[in-house]
């Protein structure tokens, strides 16, 4: 991993060179740095590259299908280190985001409901979780039957 961190401090230090330090493949980079953080179990530097990188990505992208990914692949990532209300904000935003891009009965937003509620139920908060199980079901149910 620390080749990979060393490639990837270049790789940004040239970015942020030429493109300067809001652009999304800034984030992008920081993005991925925070990937290599969480497996070295270094979440505050994970955390401080996510942190960035979600600045980042928010700031420049509007409603749109890369920014809802994102939201996910980063709000997965918050998860994995244990920064359970970025991740809560993250899923919620991404989730506000699906049903406003492609409505409320669509299997995108299903899915967040499901990421959302397995995330809820793992801290505890049951009630909460199975209500998003619920609503996924009933997307699912409505869109295949």
């Amino acid at each position: 991993f620390r080749a990979a961190l060393h490639h990837f401090g270049i790789c940004l230090s040239q970015r942020r060179e030429w493109l300067g330090f809001d652009h999304v493949d800034v984030a992008d980079v920081l993005l991925h740095m925070a990937s290599i953080y969480t497996k070295e179990n270094d979440f505050e530097l994970a955390a401080n590259f996510l942190q960035d990188s979600d600045e980042i990505w928010k700031s420049k992208l509007e409603n749109s299908e890369k920014l809802l990914s994102v939201l996910m692949i980063s709000g997965k990532r918050w998860k994995a280190i244990h920064r359970y209300e970025e991740t809560e904000a993250n899923f919620e935003q991404a989730l506000e985001m699906a049903i406003t891009l492609h409505g409320q009965k669509h299997e995108l937003v299903a899915d967040i409901l499901l990421d959302l509620g397995e995330f809820l139920q793992e801290i505890s908060q049951a009630q909460q979780a199975f209500f998003c199980f619920d609503e996924s079901i009933e997307i699912r149910s409505a869109l295949f039957g």
